[in-house]
């Protein structure tokens, strides 16, 4: 059908639409799921800080490897469309911490008021701080195949070229800046 978004356009939609993911980690003793809350970063990386000693993040040491799902639920939403994705999780250098940090909160909470209230100083970041800022590299990613489900009932996934995704995941990320330069 002409005009209906592609794959990865639904995939960053669902990713930048939603504020959290559901993060799928394990260990030697079996999975865990956290929920986290997200940002899309302007390289097409995931962002989100959690404790260093958390249970997912203590997981994310050993295997970084991840899974993950987001979906959007309210008004004018599709409850049946969600994205999911596979990864790599690792905690951010100390060179890309500083800039990390910055578009992680401004991207989180765009409104000011609601930023200060949340915002979590730059030194209380790293792997002996309180919080550590994690980028996610989206590695597979899947939608589901929501023509499917309404022809035949079917439950399919459909994969996302994950090339696209970040493609569309930066034009979302350019968007969003201009956007705020032109609100200043």
């Amino acid at each position: 059908m002409t005009g209906d978004p592609s794959p990865a356009q639904r995939a960053a939609a669902l990713i930048t639409g939603s504020r959290f993911l559901v993060l799928a980690t394990a260990d030697a003793a079996g999975p865990w799921a956290a929920t986290v809350n997200h940002v899309a970063g302007q390289t097409g990386s995931l962002l989100f800080c959690s404790s260093p000693r958390s249970r997912h993040s203590q997981h994310i040491a050993s295997r970084p490897m991840i899974a993950a799902t987001a979906y959007m639920v309210g008004p004018g939403q599709n409850p049946l469309d969600g994205v999911q994705l596979c990864g790599r999780c690792t905690p951010a250098s100390e060179d890309e911490l500083t800039r990390l940090h910055r578009e992680f909160f401004v991207r989180a909470y765009p409104d000011t008021a609601a930023r200060d209230q949340t915002h979590i100083a730059l030194r209380d970041f790293g792997p002996a701080a309180a919080y550590q800022l994690y980028t996610i590299e989206i590695t597979q990613c899947w939608v589901r195949d929501l023509q499917a489900r309404q022809r035949e009932r079917a439950e399919r996934r459909l994969p996302v070229p994950v090339p696209d995704l970040v493609a569309a995941l930066r034009a979302h990320s350019a968007a969003t800046e201009g956007s705020k330069a032109d609100e200043q």
